[in-house]
């Protein structure tokens, strides 16, 4: 079970749910103290109580494992306020405000205070040497408090051994200076290249987009429009029903959570289905709730973010870029995107070629494209344009044979699979997956082999009996013999819940 976090107005509703199921009408009141140690004692009637510290700032609710706090994750930071100054008053009676270019206010000068009471006097204190010259012997008001004695001379440190010599030689051929250390060459420094002169930009105010625009060299290069505020969160409601209590979440069907049964417990795990819901299930009793509402839309915040609340318009978020839900997924991983589509008997099928790269596949995958460039991290030039080749065993990750039907995960992100032969039968030459194709190429033993995309199915190799890096395909009485070293593409699809 996924860890799930549910809004403050949520779990307060179910502050009983784990053991047994505490009818939320009977603890809907909200009480206070000031500070954390004024809490009841959490046991009996106390239980399901909630209680609002003001030291704290927050509410605490009083379960089966003592009293837990019910506030959320801290929102999103703010936009920054306007810029404020303070200016004496001509009659210096005090300082007037400005924020911005409004003067929001003055502050004047208290009145002078009473002289606060002389302290009482402190102890005199006097020190003194030993008369043996070991240390300090120190008297306040007469007694004793304690002496400083004189610290004992560390030993001499250990001589270190000499530093090697170096020298610094010009080297006109790299138009650089070469470095010898004992005689030895350990490296060079090239002379750096100028920097051309930077862009000179500006920005201007643009009314009617309500926003900003940006030129660059007197070219219109952009904008920057005003956000949009965020609207209000969605408000829920209690109310006792015959055996429980009526959940109502917004314009979502009420929800009915019965009252427990002999200790019935409830649970609260991610929806299978839509990772945007959380389902709750009380005994025999279930219900769905939004973790979050952009507009109408519900969306799971920790993953996706709300652009346009009017609209409802959510969009997923990969590390620092963000991408349209409904055609392209984010590999966690290393925060990659790909492109995604739809094909009938299928499901969802990756139209751009596997990139992803760990250091345990060592040498034993390339960049596509025929260049022959084996850079075994590089995310740009030919990997990031026609995706890796892999290995049998890399791409199957330590996984075995699944058949011609299986569902191996193989080296594809977390939700997806290697296409299995049944899959990529039904894909066929459906037109709009072939043109999706990106000429990676294959590769054996280091030598490329240009136009051609073609793709593992590693659910239909199985190891060679009697070679080790041999495998062999197998489909009805098709039989091929492949080297292990061979490299091919990796298209992943979508793993439907079960």
């Amino acid at each position: 079970m996924k860890k799930i976090i549910i809004p403050l107005s949520c779990l307060a509703l179910f502050a009983a749910c784990g053991d047994d199921v505490v009818k939320v009408t009977e603890k809907a009141e909200v009480s206070s103290v000031k500070k954390y140690k004024d809490l009841k004692k959490c046991e009996g009637k106390v239980i399901g109580e909630m209680v609002y510290v003001s030291e704290k700032e927050q509410v605490f609710a009083c379960t089966e494992d003592g009293w837990i706090t019910l506030n959320g994750e801290d929102g999103e930071k703010g936009a920054a306020g306007a810029s404020c100054s303070g200016k004496s008053l001509k009659d210096g009676s005090g300082i007037e405000v400005t924020c911005g270019d409004e003067v929001v206010g003055t502050i004047l000068n208290g009145e002078k205070g009473e002289s606060g009471k002389q302290g009482a006097q402190g102890k005199s204190c006097t020190a003194s040497t030993f008369e043996d010259g070991s240390g300090i012997l120190v008297k306040c008001d007469g007694k004793v408090v304690g002496t400083l004695k004189n610290g004992v001379d560390g030993s001499d440190g250990s001589d270190g051994t000499d530093g090697t010599s170096c020298t610094v030689k010009a080297n006109a051929d790299i138009k650089g200076f070469d470095i010898y250390c004992d005689g030895k060459k350990t490296g060079s420094i090239k002379n750096g290249v100028d920097g051309g002169d930077g862009t000179s930009c500006s920005v201007s105010e643009n009314v009617e987009l309500g926003g900003f625009d940006a030129f660059c060299n007197g070219k219109k290069v952009g904008y920057i429009k005003d956000g949009v505020a965020g609207g209000n969160g969605t408000s829920c409601s209690v109310s006792a029903v015959e055996g429980g209590a009526q959940i109502t979440c917004g314009d979502d069907d009420p929800v009915i959570v019965a009252d427990g049964v002999n200790g019935t417990g409830c649970t609260a795990e991610e929806n299978a289905e839509n990772p945007a819901f959380i389902t709750i299930t009380c005994g025999t009793t279930s219900a769905n709730i939004a973790k979050a509402y952009c507009g109408k839309t519900a969306y799971d915040p920790a993953k996706d973010y709300c652009e346009n609340v009017e609209e409802g318009r959510v969009v997923g978020v990969c590390g620092d870029l963000k991408f349209d839900l409904a055609k392209k997924f984010c590999d966690t991983r290393d925060n990659q995107v790909y492109t995604f589509m739809k094909i009938d008997g299928v499901g969802e099928v990756m139209t751009q070629n596997l990139n992803y790269y760990k250091s345990q596949m060592g040498n034993k995958t390339w960049c596509g494209g025929g260049s022959n460039n084996a850079s075994a991290t590089s995310t740009s030039g030919d990997c990031a344009e026609y995706g890796r080749l892999y290995t049998w065993n890399v791409a199957m990750d330590g996984a075995s044979d699944g058949g011609l039907g299986g569902e191996v995960q193989g080296i594809c992100p977390d939700g997806w699979h290697l296409m299995n032969y049944n899959e990529a039968t039904r894909i066929g030459d459906n037109a709009d997956f072939s043109a999706t194709k990106q000429n990676a190429g294959s590769v054996v033993s280091g030598t490329y082999r240009t136009g051609a995309d073609m793709v593992w199915l590693p659910a239909v190799y199985e190891a060679h009996a009697s070679y080790s890096d041999v495998y062999v395909y197998k489909v009805g009485d098709a039989v091929s013999v492949y080297s292990g070293n061979r490299g091919y593409s990796v298209r992943c699809v979508k793993t439907k819940s079960k």
